[in-house]
C-alpha cells in the first residue's frame, strides 16, 4: 500500500474516530516496529483496536485490544484467511444487528438456520 493511501485512511480515522468506536486494521506483513499510522490514529482517538495479522501476531497482539492472527509467514495464505475472517465477522455483525427485524418471533427463516 502506498504511503499516500495509508495517510488518507489515517486522516479519516483522525477526523472520525472517537471513544467507543472500533478501528480495525489488517497487518499481513506490517511488523509492530513500524507502528502503522492508522492504528496509531485510532489508538490516539480512544477507539478500541482490532487487528488481523500473520505470524503469531507479529508483535501486534501485545498492543492491540484484540488481535486475530493467522499462524503463517506466507502473505498469500495470510490474506486468504483475512478475507474469510472478514466475511465471518461481517456475517456475525449482520446477524446480531438485524436478526429480530428480519426474522420476527414465530417466523420461518428461508436459509434453514
Amino acid at each position: 500500500m502506498t504511503t499516500a493511501l495509508i495517510r488518507s485512511f489515517q486522516g479519516q480515522i483522525e477526523a472520525l474516530a472517537c471513544a467507543g468506536d472500533v478501528a480495525v486494521g489488517i497487518f499481513d506483513q506490517w511488523p509492530i516496529a513500524e507502528r502503522h499510522p492508522c492504528y496509531v490514529a485510532g489508538e490516539d482517538d480512544g477507539a478500541d483496536t482490532i487487528g488481523l495479522t500473520g505470524s503469531a501476531g507479529m508483535g501486534w497482539k501485545d498492543v492491540l485490544d484484540h488481535c486475530i492472527y493467522v499462524p503463517s509467514t506466507e502473505t498469500p495464505r495470510i490474506q486468504e484467511r483475512h478475507v474469510l475472517i472478514g466475511h465471518i465477522i461481517a456475517e456475525l455483525i449482520e446477524q446480531t444487528i438485524f436478526a429480530e427485524s428480519r426474522h420476527p418471533p414465530g417466523s420461518r427463516r428461508s436459509d434453514g438456520l
